[in-house]
């Protein structure tokens, strides 16, 4: 094997989480398992994945210019689990290239020198993703590229079940961990392997007594985890329902509570917004999934709305430079989303950061409901006309729960989840304007008004005791109108069709000049002054 410098961290960590971009592992059961949608998200997702492969059907880190085996292995099972996009052939290909024997002993053994020292071994993270991923390909595990897989695993797990990276050297550490042990546990069940007992048993006996799993080993014979020291795992628990759930225990079972146990505390971490594990669609997607496995659809559901609020859906008008090379993406949350609507995917600093999240909450969307084909807009306050130059409230009816579609009007766009309101500018001027919805169509037109100095008409001179008749121009049809002398309303209706408005007072008040206001609809912008004298 060739020499690396940085090679036991990129094995090593393939077992963690969000750091390591290597979260995911395809539950046993079939695709029907899951909520029936039309996939619409997902598709996408994926053929967005397929669109940053390699010529060899890998995904590489642009910044560093390395092979992400571990994110390739999260790429290919996250397009193993959609129906409605044809990616049987590109995983042909992925399947293969992951399982030369160049790229095996690359991904699962490391041999490199630091400080004068040479390390070298064999990652049991690795090792165990890799096996898991070549039994759900249905490949011989006993020859994955001239290696006996099975026997290398099964070499890495201590009496105890614990598992542990192999060393050569003397030198070395061991990044094991408990979502490495998750891999393992998988991988020797469904090879049939005689390791797989000690090692389940050694995995069950990591969770801690509120259901979650730490992400480090403990030790002793279980861990109660009440002293604090170690930190609930959203990842790692979510790969134990997801890892234990494949090998299929019995009802009954020690793994089966264990499973339970897990997928309860799960839900107990999803805020009501869907997420799990904050803003952060990778922990969301993950457990999401692992959720879905377990028959838990209404969180499941909550944590894929999550999910698709940050996927670029291909709105011009609302997801401006992530359009149209970037349909599908999935961003790391929020935060990063907006930004990148702005400045577009930062190639290669944060390519992987969109890749990484892609590949890992992608299986969630699979509980999307099924998307709305239609939808309608409508205005959401009251009133016959809205004020030009100033924001305006619609609302949105009739898109599914997580379905994303663009209001686009006004020079601008606004992006909605599901039926809800959105804001957008209203130009200046008085027209009608026209706001639609760019995916599903359904629109409304709005009356705006604008500024307008209003003209006022009226006698000259009238006695005091006597009517005054004023009459009011520069209207819209049917806008709102008050008439005030001396600060007192003495005229109110609507607009004429012609856009006037008439109305009759008797004068009161001392002799002199006197001041006549009219105001409009927006009287802060629609309004006209005029006066009489009172004799």
């Amino acid at each position: 094997m060739t020499p690396r410098p940085g090679r036991r961290s990129a094995a090593l960590l393939a077992g963690l989480g969000l750091a390591a971009g290597t979260l995911l592992v395809a539950p046993a059961a079939p695709a029907s398992a899951a909520p029936e949608n039309d996939s619409a998200a997902a598709v996408a997702g994926g053929e967005w994945l397929v669109g940053q492969l390699n010529a060899d059907g890998l995904l590489e880190n642009a910044e560093f210019q390395s092979v992400q085996y571990g994110l390739t292995i999260d790429a290919a099972l996250s397009l193993a689990e959609f129906e409605g996009g044809d990616f049987a052939a590109q995983l042909a290909e992925t399947t293969g290239s992951l399982t030369t024997p160049e790229n095996v002993e690359e991904y699962t053994t490391f041999d490199y020198e630091f400080g004068g020292e040479r390390f070298a071994g064999t990652s049991a993270g690795a090792t165990g993703k890799l096996l898991a991923f070549a039994e759900s390909r249905g490949l011989d595990t006993t020859d994955v590229g001239g290696v006996d897989l099975q026997q290398q695993m099964e070499d890495l797990v201590r009496p105890s079940g614990r598992i542990a990276d192999g060393d050569e050297t003397g030198n070395n550490d061991d990044f094991a961990n408990v979502i490495s042990q998750t891999w393992a546990v998988r991988g020797l069940a469904e090879a049939g392997s005689q390791a797989a007992g000690r090692a389940e048993e050694f995995l069950l006996t990591q969770q801690c007594d509120d259901g979650y799993f730490p992400e480090g080993f403990g030790s002793g014979a279980g861990r109660s985890c009440d002293d604090g020291t170690d930190e609930p795992s959203i990842d790692t628990t979510a790969f134990a329902v997801l890892n234990l759930s494949a090998t299929r225990p019995p009802a009954g079972s020690d793994a089966q509570a264990v499973i339970d146990q897990a997928a309860d505390w799960l839900r107990s971490q999803q805020t009501p917004n869907g997420a799990i594990g904050g803003d952060n669609t990778n922990s969301t997607g993950l457990a999401g999934w692992a959720l879905a496995t377990v028959g838990a659809d209404g969180a499941a559901q909550r944590a894929a709305v999550r999910v698709a609020a940050v996927q670029v859906a291909g709105f011009a008008q609302c997801e401006g430079a992530l359009v149209p090379d970037d349909v599908g993406a999935i961003a790391l949350g929020r935060a990063q989303f907006d930004r990148d609507v702005v400045t577009g995917i930062d190639l290669p600093a944060k390519d992987d950061q969109w890749r990484t999240a892609t590949a890992q909450a992608l299986p969630v969307l699979r509980s999307l409901p099924a998307r709305s084909e239609s939808g309608t807009l409508e205005r959401a306050t009251s009133g016959r006309f809205v004020k030009a130059g100033r924001p305006t409230q619609l609302r949105v009816r009739g898109l599914a729960a997580g379905q994303k579609d663009c209001v686009v009007g006004g020079g601008g766009g606004a992006m909605v989840v599901g039926s809800g309101k959105v804001s957008l500018d209203v130009p200046g001027g008085t027209a009608n304007r026209t706001y639609r919805l760019a995916g599903v169509g359904g629109s409304v037109t709005v009356r705006a008004l604008g500024a307008k100095n209003l003209t006022i008409a009226r006698k000259d001179v009238v006695a005091r005791g006597a009517k005054q008749t004023v009459t009011v121009r520069g209207l819209a049809p049917k806008e709102k109108v008050s008439v005030e002398f001396r600060n007192r309303q003495v005229g109110a209706g609507t607009a004429s069709q012609q856009g006037t408005f008439r109305t009759t007072f008797k004068v009161f008040g001392e002799k002199g000049r006197a001041p006549l206001v009219a105001k409009g609809q927006f009287p802060g912008a629609r309004n006209g002054n005029n006066a009489f004298r009172v004799r």
